[in-house]
């Protein structure tokens, strides 16, 4: 394992920090054991025995490497059958020591040949986003593939590049399967500010942020039915309170299920205190002031 770089943001991440302590903490442990460019061998057992020697995290170690993928904070695939795990944005946060040896295992590559994502059946598929993940982990006994040979793959674009391209870009879409072995469809956060824009709710949403896409990612995790949202949305317009924002209603977890739970159909914004008659009437007389 190598000695690595840990910053007091690390502590603040809240969508790390939603993943639990044990994912938290596997995830500083995978910057440890990858190479200079933050690659490693998906090796589970291996893994664990590696961060995890004195006890069973729970969940299991391949649960967590599942929930890191889905979160974004990690890409796990293959090269020609050999499975690997990218720390996605490590070298924008690790500074290897210049004795490590250079990486010997290929990037994820962009297109489809060639790739195969592990847990294809995970509710969501992330894509690589600007969280905090460190690139330069280099392993003292995961950087070796089993014939001690370099792994070659497919052409890949180096990985500064690879995720220049994905900066902006949604940190993840629920998958929706159309049934009937109809095509999937994608459900990302430019969805959901398209349906919010789409029926005049209001404020419309006119930049999609990088924090906006953050918490958007967040919230479809949980629900990823756009009839959900459209529901949602259809009773904010009805509602018509100007406090009712899409910023609120993503913030968490709670605030749109308020809204669909009736907790702010009679807010106490909405109502002020009736007056006593005689301050009416004072009012009326041009006595006082309201």
């Amino acid at each position: 394992m190598r000695a690595r770089s840990l910053k007091p943001g690390f502590f603040k991440n809240e969508y790390l920090a939603e993943l639990g302590p044990y994912a938290q903490l596997l995830f500083e442990g995978l910057w440890c054991l990858a190479d200079r460019e933050g690659k490693l061998e998906d090796r589970p057992k291996r893994i664990k025995a590696e961060v995890f020697p004195y006890y069973d995290p729970e969940p299991d170690v391949e649960t967590l490497l599942c929930k890191l993928q889905e979160a974004g904070f990690i890409s796990r695939y293959s090269v020609n059958g050999f499975k690997l795990i990218k720390v996605l944005n490590f070298t924008k946060h690790q500074s290897p020591h210049s004795t490590e040896k250079p990486s010997i295992y290929p990037d994820p590559p962009q297109n489809s040949e060639g790739l195969s994502l592990i847990n294809e059946s995970a509710s969501v598929n992330s894509r690589k986003h600007n969280a905090l993940t460190p690139d330069l982990l280099t392993p003292d006994s995961l950087a070796t593939s089993p014939k001690g040979e370099v792994v070659a793959g497919p052409a890949a674009p180096s990985a500064d590049a690879s995720l220049q391209e994905t900066v902006g870009e949604a940190s993840a879409e629920a998958v929706l399967d159309g049934g009937n072995g109809t095509p999937k469809r994608k459900f990302g956060p430019a969805n959901l500010v398209e349906i919010w824009n789409s029926l005049g709710c209001r404020p419309l949403v006119s930049e999609l942020t990088d924090e906006r896409r953050k918490k958007v990612h967040l919230r479809i995790r949980k629900r990823g039915d756009p009839a959900w949202w459209r529901q949602l949305f259809e009773k904010v317009k009805e509602l018509n309170k100007p406090w009712l924002t899409f910023d609120f209603l993503i913030r968490n977890d709670t605030n749109s299920l308020k809204v669909l739970e009736g907790a702010y159909d009679h807010d106490f914004r909405d109502r002020r205190p009736e007056l006593p008659e005689w301050k009416k009437q004072l009012l009326r007389d041009g006595s006082i002031r309201h």
